[in-house]
């Protein structure tokens, strides 16, 4: 089997999956010749952020103190 955990994986697929997709989305505008409205942009960099963040402070710190 593997050695991830289910938290990994779920993860990995943040990770790849999302800015990927914001890349499609990206590409295709710009193929099409049209204009994304900037609240879409705005939201899309505020995900993006969000889960970020979510990724980096989910990680295992040993620098918490321990009760």
């Amino acid at each position: 089997m593997s050695n991830f955990k289910p938290e990994d994986w779920l993860k990995f697929m943040l990770v790849i999956t999302v800015p990927v997709t914001f890349v499609l989305i990206l590409v295709m505008i710009t193929i099409r010749d049209r204009t994304l409205d900037p609240v879409v942009s705005g939201g899309m960099i505020a995900l993006l952020g969000a889960i970020v963040a979510i990724v980096v402070t989910k990680g295992d710190s040993n620098n918490e103190p321990k009760i």
